[in-house]
């Protein structure tokens, strides 16, 4: 049985994706493709000896890059920051027998030892997603219909109306600071700057599509 791989989210994305507001993510590829390369294919690939393991990716000339989120039809295990009763305070996340869970992206855990999606024991996930679309792709290159499926629809009426203005545009405009690629850049940076990763950097991401599984 292969097992789900996993994947983090914060509480405003969690809820973007409870909501059926978010069906996408970026995710910085480590390491990074060489600075000279333009465009990036993904495929299955084959891996160790047993030729009926594969793994989505890509290759250059010198490293392999496999997904770490999958590939189309597989499936990932959302964690998130959580917390349980303070009976349990004392046990490592992996001791922890199965219980009520709260959900900081919902729950009110006030009073509560919140504790990191990390650790996050796989039953405790209440969020699974299938894998629609996996592309590699520099960061800069999201488009504002892009930048709405990541979730940043702040500032506008309803979602529909937007995906409906939003139908042909491709350019960013960052000269608005409402706009999804503004609020995303925002978003962006706030996450991963300190990882050395800016938006000015325009890195190569991993960009995932998916959708909920009941």
């Amino acid at each position: 049985m292969v097992m789900p791989n996993q994947i983090i989210f914060s509480g405003p994305m969690i809820q973007a994706i409870l909501h059926g507001r978010k069906t996408e993510t970026r995710r910085t590829v480590k390491p990074q493709p060489p600075e000279d390369t333009s465009r990036v294919t993904l495929d299955w690939l084959r891996t160790g000896s047993n030729s009926y393991v594969q793994h989505y990716g890509f290759d250059d000339d010198n490293t392999r890059y496999l997904s770490p989120y999958g590939g189309p039809g597989e499936l990932l295990r959302v964690r998130e920051t959580w917390a349980v009763a303070s009976t349990y305070d004392a046990l490592p996340p992996s001791e922890i027998p199965r219980c009520e869970v709260s959900y900081a992206a919902t729950d009110d855990i006030t009073g509560l030892k919140k504790r990191s999606p990390i650790h996050m024991p796989t039953w405790m996930s209440r969020i699974s997603l299938r894998v629609t679309a996996v592309r590699v792709e520099r960061l800069q290159d999201i488009s504002e219909l892009d930048a709405v499926m990541e979730g940043m629809d702040f500032g506008y009426p309803t979602r529909d109306s937007m995906l409906r203005r939003l139908a042909d545009a491709r350019t960013p405009q960052l000269s608005d600071p409402a706009s999804p690629v503004s609020e995303y850049r925002q978003l962006w940076n706030s996450l991963n700057a300190k990882r050395g990763f800016p938006w000015e950097g325009d890195p190569w991401v991993w960009v995932v599509q998916f959708e909920q599984v009941d």
